[in-house]
């Protein structure tokens, strides 16, 4: 018997004497003394019927009126007692006191108080267990070993309104899982290992698919048998969802950056177009998509794919449709804001375009300036697929497309007014070179006439000098039809391009040239178009500012290296000058760059120039 600590509140001396002596060697015994005594301290009173009222006021101004009692009075108090008293007493013991009796009365009145504790402790638990489970938000489920549903909480019932009954009609697996197979499974992993954690899909008891983060778990006892499963199911919908619009925002970015990528790295039309078809497919998934222009008035098909090949929009490319003629694409023209068909069945302004296959459609306006320039349409195989949600995403690619059609006109505009200025340049050279040759050789024809009769002697001389003037003519028109012709440019080889230079000059300057140029072999075309207009400018260079009177120009190749150098004995300059600028260094230097060669030009005043190149056939040009 565990030993307790009694509290004795006896008149009687003797039979408290005796009490006290039986309990001493098993308990601790302590005499009622109401001004130091703590009601905690005890485990049990014995109490009789003079100490009684003052023993039950001490323990209610305490707090304490649990404490067991064990009531010790006569046979005639015993018999004779109160309702106040047999209300609140837990037992009693006659007097005079039998020490087995009294033994026996506080062994058992002490382990029926223990238990009672004990049990009073465990519901307590139970409640507190009980009240958190019914107030958590996430839903349980408890089952027994055989997988039957005992008990579900009021989350459960609320995210999956099934009761306990529900579930055990057809079997939590079949009744809760989406896919049943999972839900065996995840109970047969539970069985041999403990315990299972993952993401499933349940079904409420309306239809709707819940995603669930369950954790499924074995309920053992404290000898370790097993006595059922518990539950645990939190709804991650909402996780989900954000993970989803994360996601698509994730995929919209890179989208957008590639298609921006692709404006800012080319201008070639086609190209960006594609692109942006192609990521439109990652945000806006579709079965068919085209891009439609209009060019006044008139729409024209510039991309489209997904298709099929009788589809009308393949026929719509190769005719010319007034775009007020189709009637969706006038609407979005008209509203300027895209137009979303859910289903195409209920829409009465598609006819001509699509075909019963293509069920779900958008179409948005491309700006350019606060003007609709066509379009970006995508179509689906199933309907109610598209939302305002995919319009807006479009809306994006819509202002890169428009981005893309006004750098194309940009470019187009750019190359036409090169052409023009080229043209220019040329005239202006067949003016200042071809023309004023030409008209000095027919001059000097016109003279020879007259020197005929007069001065014979002459006239070797200059028939040479008429024979330099129509070669120097003659290399200058080639070098200007090479130009007018790059083809012509790219298939010729570099001494070739070379020696029509320096025919051009001497048609132009008396300017005594030796050429020591050699055949390049296996010259990349970069590479020969780079040195043809650094030799080029190098003797625009002498003809127009060196008042030169001998050139040199040198094209070797030795080991894949090739070298350049023209020199001159003309009047130099200093390099450091700004105003030399003007003599082309810095086209020079950029084309040499280009093709990763060295350019090196020195000079001196009065010392001439040399410009230098050299490239090396390990250099990736």
């Amino acid at each position: 018997m565990m030993m307790a600590h009694i509290l004795l509140a006896l008149d009687a001396e003797n039979q408290s004497r005796i009490i006290h002596e039986t309990l001493l060697a098993t308990h601790q015994v302590t005499a009622f003394d109401p001004a130091h005594t703590a009601p905690c301290a005890f485990d049990l009173c014995i109490v009789d019927q003079a100490q009684w009222s003052t023993v039950n006021n001490w323990l209610a101004s305490k707090q304490h009126t649990s404490m067991p009692r064990l009531f010790a009075g006569t046979c005639d108090v015993i018999d004779n007692l109160s309702p106040d008293i047999v209300c609140h007493v837990d037992d009693v013991i006659r007097l005079p006191i039998h020490t087995n009796e009294l033994t026996i009365r506080l062994a058992t009145l002490l382990k029926s108080y223990e238990l009672a504790r004990k049990q009073a402790s465990l519901q307590e638990r139970l409640t507190i267990i009980n009240t958190a489970i019914e107030s958590t938000s996430d839903a349980i489920n408890i089952a027994d070993v055989n997988g039957t549903s005992v008990y579900t909480n009021a989350a459960f019932l609320n995210m999956y309104q099934y009761s306990t009954h529900d579930l055990n009609s057809g079997g939590i697996p079949k009744v809760l899982f989406v896919d049943p197979r999972i839900g065996t499974h995840i109970f047969g992993t539970v069985r041999r290992k403990g315990s299972w954690r993952g993401e499933v899909e349940l079904r409420s008891k309306d239809g709707h698919v819940i995603q669930t983060l369950l954790f499924l778990d074995k309920i053992m006892d404290e000898n370790n048998h097993e006595l059922g499963y518990i539950g645990v199911c939190t709804n991650i919908n909402h996780r989900k969802r954000i993970e989803m619009v994360q996601r698509e925002q994730r995929v919209l970015a890179e989208a957008l950056r590639d298609t921006a990528s692709a404006l800012t790295s080319t201008l070639n039309f086609d190209e960006v177009i594609t692109r942006i078809l192609e990521n439109i497919g990652k945000v806006v998934p579709h079965d068919a998509a085209n891009i439609i222009l209009i060019e006044q008035d008139i729409a024209y098909l510039v991309r489209s794919h997904g298709y099929h090949e009788d589809h009308p929009l393949q026929r719509f490319s190769a005719s010319q449709t007034p775009v007020n003629e189709l009637h969706d694409l006038q609407a979005i023209r008209e509203s300027g804001i895209p137009l979303v068909i859910p289903n195409t069945e209920h829409y009465a302004g598609l006819p001509a375009q699509h075909t019963p296959w293509l069920n779900s459609h958008i179409g948005s306006p491309i700006f350019l300036g606060g003007e609709v320039i066509g379009f970006l349409n995508v179509d689906c195989y199933q309907p109610d697929v598209f939302h305002k949600g995919h319009a807006e995403y479009m809306q994006l690619f819509v202002e890169q497309a428009g981005i893309a059609i006004q750098n194309a006109r940009l470019h187009e505009k750019a190359q036409l007014l090169a052409a023009i200025q080229e043209r220019q340049r040329l005239a202006r050279d067949l003016h200042d070179a071809v023309s004023q040759t030409l008209f000095s050789a027919s001059l000097m024809a016109e003279s020879l006439m007259l020197l005929w009769d007069k001065r014979p002697d002459e006239m070797p001389a200059r028939l040479k000098q008429l024979h330099l003037l129509t070669r120097g003519a003659l290399a200058e028109m080639r070098t200007l039809l090479l130009e007018l012709h790059p083809e012509r440019l790219l298939r010729t080889q570099l001494d070739e391009l070379i020696f029509q230079i320096v025919n051009a000059v001497k048609g132009q300057k008396a300017i005594d040239i030796q050429c020591h140029v050699a055949q390049v072999k296996s010259l990349p075309t970069t590479v020969r178009v780079a040195m043809y207009y650094i030799v080029q400018e190098a003797f625009n260079n002498i003809v127009k500012h060196a008042e030169a009177s001998t050139a040199i120009v040198q094209l070797s190749q030795t080991n894949g290296q090739v070298s350049l150098l023209i020199s001159d004995n003309g009047s130099g300059f200093d390099p450091q000058r700004a105003e030399m600028a003007g003599l082309g260094l810095d086209n020079m230097r950029e084309r040499a760059r280009s093709v990763g060669a060295d350019l090196q030009i020195s000079s001196e005043i009065g010392q001439g120039t040399k410009v230098a190149v050299n490239w090396s056939s390990n250099i990736e040009t």
